[in-house]
């Protein structure tokens, strides 16, 4: 049975700037690994652990009609957390490619060589 939950950092109607000052708070969280977020009424907020690499999206609309028009700026960010058990279990069942032996043989450079006879 799979889990939903929904966790905001901020939203609502506010100056450019201001979405701007969000926008480096989140920077600066991604770059920690962590990002903390809170559900409607909670007052402490959970802290989300980010993968080391993850799908990023930038993606802009526009509409445009007489008179009126209407812009959208989406950034989302997307990763599957795979189940680190499991992982392991299916390298180990992988059949693991093996070299062949290498055997290091001396070599004497004061024997003379066959066509020195």
């Amino acid at each position: 049975m799979s889990e939903t939950t929904e966790l905001s950092y901020g939203q609502g109607k506010m100056l450019t700037y201001d979405a701007a000052l969000i926008l480096d708070a989140i920077a600066a969280d991604l770059r920690q690994g962590s990002l903390p977020l809170a559900s409607a009424g909670e007052a402490v907020p959970a802290r989300v652990t980010l993968p080391a690499n993850a799908k990023i999206e930038i993606e802009f609309k526009g509409k445009v009609k007489p008179g009126k028009s209407k812009h959208k700026l989406a950034i989302e960010i997307t990763w599957k957390e795979k189940d680190e058990a499991a992982e392991e279990a299916k390298a180990e069942a992988a059949p693991q490619a093996t070299a062949s032996p290498r055997i290091d043989l001396p070599c004497d450079t004061d024997m003379p060589s066959p066509d020195n006879t």
